[in-house]
């Protein structure tokens, strides 16, 4: 795969392990450098949007077009591409950076055939880190299918609280609406449907990721690995139930938070309608008798102001009593 192995400004972290896991040294001035022994791995860590980057996937690599331009396009979706070469994986990580939103998920971009890996990003991932970490440590993969496991166990570990929030504010929003507290539904559902909608767009297409890579004949994916690869298969089938799970409950939150405004709004309509319908004769009457013209009835007549003024009362009572009987009112 790898023509020359040099260092470079997009390199980011390198590691050369032998099959006991232990790290040697690289070293950059010997020609046959990037020459894996049998049972060696080497794993190049590098920046997509750095100029030495691309130079070097485009000269110092046998890669093909198609794979040198996933490792570094700025947009990607969760897929698998497996060619009798190698392996390309790109995964959606949490962005758990500080102050970040964790529905801006990170992508991760993975090459690898059986001695070499090649990662590139846009932006860290914790995952990586953790994987810096094993290899700094006592616990670095030893082949390239089980860094595979290991950094795909990282990834969609990560996911599990925030798929635990999303049933948590499913059942917050039910009980609202119990309560019929339907304002704070109304702050807190459109947040939990937005990361719904965006955690269903890069998860279900990792369920499909894993079930090519369990399905392909790539030999150094061992039956270990394949089981690993099926926790981490039975792990995202689980996170997609509880998304749609949430989204259907959010639906019929949805519906009926909009059918109790509605009858809200009904309710109010109802009684202004109930008003007007009661103060229609009265203002016509009162209108007809303060027409600036002569001859209006009683103007002559000292108490007629006080029996138009019954008559009002009594019209208006009559109105309500009969809204009542017939349970309008």
């Amino acid at each position: 795969m790898l023509k020359r192995l040099h260092n470079h400004d997009g390199l980011l972290f390198l590691a050369y392990l032998n099959d006991q896991g232990q790290r040697l040294a690289a070293d950059f001035d010997r020609p046959d450098a990037f020459q894996c022994k049998p049972g060696e791995i080497l794993w190049m860590h590098m920046c997509a949007i750095t100029p030495a980057t691309r130079e070097f996937l485009e000269n110092d690599t046998e890669l093909d077009e198609i794979i040198v331009r996933n490792l570094l396009a700025e947009e990607t979706r969760p897929r698998s591409l497996v060619r009798k070469d190698g392996v390309l994986v790109i995964l959606r990580a949490m962005n758990l950076k500080e102050n970040a939103d964790p529905e801006d998920m990170i992508s991760l971009r993975i090459w690898m055939d059986d001695r070499h890996i090649i990662t590139t990003r846009l932006r860290d991932t914790k995952s990586i880190e953790d994987m810096q970490h094993y290899i700094e440590t006592d616990d670095p993969p030893c082949s390239v299918g089980r860094f595979l496991t290991m950094i795909t166990d990282r990834v969609y570990g990560r996911m599990e609280p925030f798929m635990e929030d999303q049933d948590d504010g499913a059942a917050r929003l039910e009980e609202l609406l119990a309560r019929q507290d339907l304002d704070a539904i109304d702050d807190e559902a459109s947040t939990i449907r937005l990361q719904n909608a965006v955690y269903r767009r890069y998860i279900v297409p990792q369920k499909q990721l894993l079930e090519d890579l369990l399905a392909s004949e790539v030999d150094w994916i061992e039956e270990e690995d394949r089981e690993q690869l099926v926790e981490s298969l039975d792990r995202v089938t689980r996170y997609i139930e509880t998304l749609n799970d949430v989204r259907d409950r959010l639906a019929i939150i949805n519906d009926e938070t909009a059918r109790q405004h509605d009858a809200s709004l009904n309710s109010t309509t109802y009684i202004f309608t109930a008003a007007a319908t009661i103060f229609l004769p009265l203002s016509f009457l009162t209108g007809l008798l303060g027409v600036n013209v002569g001859g209006i009835p009683g103007i002559e007549y000292q108490p007629s102001f006080w029996i138009v003024l019954i008559l009002c009362i009594a019209l208006a009572g009559t109105l309500v009593y009969y809204f009542r009987r017939k349970g309008w009112f």
